[in-house]
C-alpha cells in the first residue's frame, strides 16, 4: 500500500468520524427541538377541567420534559418545594404538582350549650356550631362574639401518568404526548392547576 493510498484512507475515515459527529448532534438538535415544542405546546394548553365518570373534580395538563437548569429557571416555586422535602435535582426524575381549592357551604344551626366556668364560679351560655358531612367537619363555639373552633377537610388525590396515543380515525399507535390527569375525592375541592415535570437526563 502505498502513501496516496494510506492518506486516502484516512482522510476517508476522518470525514466519516466528522460526519458521524455532525448527524449524531443533528439528531440530538432535533430531539431537543421537539422536546421544546412540545413544552411550549403543554405551557398553551394549560390545565384542562372535568368531571369523572363517577362526578369526581378532576384535572388534566400536558407534561413538560425540562433539564435541571430549566426547572430551576421556569418552575421556581416547585423547584423550592422539592428542595424543601430534601429532593436534589440530580436524583429527580418527575414531579407532579396539583393546586386545590376546596369551598364548603355550611348551612346549620347554632345551639345553646350551658357550660360552668371554674373561674366565675357560674354557669355561662355558649353556642355551639357542629356540622359534618363524608370529607369536612366543623366544630366551634361562638363565645363573646368570637368563633373558637376546627375546621377539617379530607382528600385523596389520585395522580395519573399516561401516553396519550396518535390516532388516524379508529387507528392508535405510537405516542402522541405525555399527560398527567389528578382527580379528588373530595366534591368540594376544586383543583386549579396541575403541572407533571420530567427530568431531561
Amino acid at each position: 500500500m502505498n502513501k496516496v493510498t494510506m492518506y486516502l484512507i484516512i482522510v476517508l475515515l476522518g470525514m466519516a468520524a466528522v460526519t458521524g459527529v455532525t448527524l449524531h448532534q443533528c439528531q440530538r438538535l432535533q430531539q431537543d427541538n421537539e422536546r421544546l415544542s412540545a413544552n411550549v405546546q403543554s405551557l398553551s394548553a394549560g390545565t384542562e377541567q372535568y368531571k369523572t365518570e363517577a362526578g369526581k373534580n378532576a384535572a388534566r395538563a400536558q407534561r413538560l420534559e425540562l433539564t435541571t437548569g430549566e426547572l430551576r429557571q421556569q418552575c421556581a416555586d416547585l423547584q423550592s418545594r422539592l428542595a424543601d422535602m430534601g429532593v436534589r435535582n440530580k436524583y429527580l426524575q418527575s414531579a407532579v404538582s396539583a393546586n386545590t381549592s376546596t369551598t364548603v357551604k355550611v348551612d346549620t344551626i347554632v345551639r345553646d350549650s350551658i357550660v360552668y366556668v371554674p373561674q366565675l364560679a357560674q354557669l355561662d351560655t355558649l353556642q355551639v356550631l357542629r356540622w359534618a358531612d363524608a370529607w369536612v367537619r366543623l366544630n366551634g363555639v361562638i363565645h363573646g362574639g368570637r368563633f373558637t373552633g376546627s375546621i377539617t377537610s379530607q382528600d385523596t388525590l389520585t395522580v395519573a401518568i399516561h401516553r396519550v396515543p396518535k390516532k388516524f380515525w379508529f387507528i392508535q399507535w405510537g405516542t402522541k404526548r405525555i399527560d398527567v390527569s389528578v382527580a379528588s375525592s373530595n366534591p368540594h375541592t376544586e383543583i386549579m392547576q396541575v403541572q407533571c415535570v420530567e427530568i431531561k437526563k
